[in-house]
């Protein structure tokens, strides 16, 4: 499952989360890869990366975190001209949830893609309505798996107060429109079992924005499964 991506040109560094990645205790394994930017052959010499996973309390912030593991610092600078750089590793967790996620979803990688692209599409369609009529219930019900989901993996018993809960309809100046499907390619990912639409250099998601200006937008993250086989595509991430 994709957790974090960046194509922006510079220096990156971010914290970010990983647990609603992490479906149950146990080990995890994870993947870097890291390719040169759009248009150049090789990744530039001057690069350099580095990750390091920490655990930390989720009640207690004053509390220090702990490193649980530590990929070795990439200088770029040290090696031959390169295309693409992959490192796998791995670390052991414990999380006070289980959850099925897409662990007994169907394997959507052999379906006929216009299919899945027309069913992704429907529900694209149904985000645009809703967010045009900031249609809070209708995207809670839509969102409903999805939301539950992330709220265990982040120990958040919820319900979202009416503050958080407004957040979750973006607020554009004019009409809010919706980028083309012709824009977008399928992503698969979790050995095909999850679907996602991207555009170039983003994640999965639909991107919305206003139509007094294009560079006013938003990205709702979108990654879809299916449950069982005939059942609809629904949000799991």
């Amino acid at each position: 499952m994709p957790c974090f991506k960046s194509d922006e040109q510079g220096g990156v560094a971010v914290d970010w989360p990983v647990n609603p990645n992490i479906l149950s205790s146990g080990r995890q394994s994870f993947t870097i890869t890291s390719k040169p930017y759009q248009g150049d052959d090789y990744i530039y010499k001057s690069a350099n990366l580095s990750l390091k996973v920490y655990v930390r309390d989720a009640f207690a912030n004053d509390k220090p975190r702990t490193l649980v593991v530590e990929m070795p610092e990439v200088d770029f600078s040290t090696k031959s001209p390169s295309q693409t750089y992959v490192y796998a590793g791995n670390f052991d967790a414990s999380v006070p949830y289980h959850q099925l996620g897409w662990q007994s979803s169907v394997p959507l990688i052999e379906e006929d893609k216009e299919r899945i692209i027309k069913e992704v599409g429907l529900i694209y369609d149904e985000l645009l309505d809703i967010f045009r009529n900031r249609d809070l219930s209708r995207y809670l019900a839509l969102c409903h798996e999805r939301q539950e989901e992330v709220f265990n993996s982040f120990y958040f018993k919820g319900p979202l107060d009416e503050k958080r809960q407004s957040r979750l309809i973006p607020t554009l100046p004019g009409l809010l429109m919706k980028t083309p499907y012709h824009d977008y390619h399928l992503s698969f990912h979790a050995s095909g079992k999850v679907v996602g639409l991207s555009l170039p250099s983003k994640p999965c998601g639909f991107l919305f924005y206003s139509s007094e200006d294009q560079k006013n937008a938003v990205l709702e993250m979108a990654l879809f499964h299916r449950k069982s086989p005939g059942a609809k595509l629904t949000l799991i991430r």
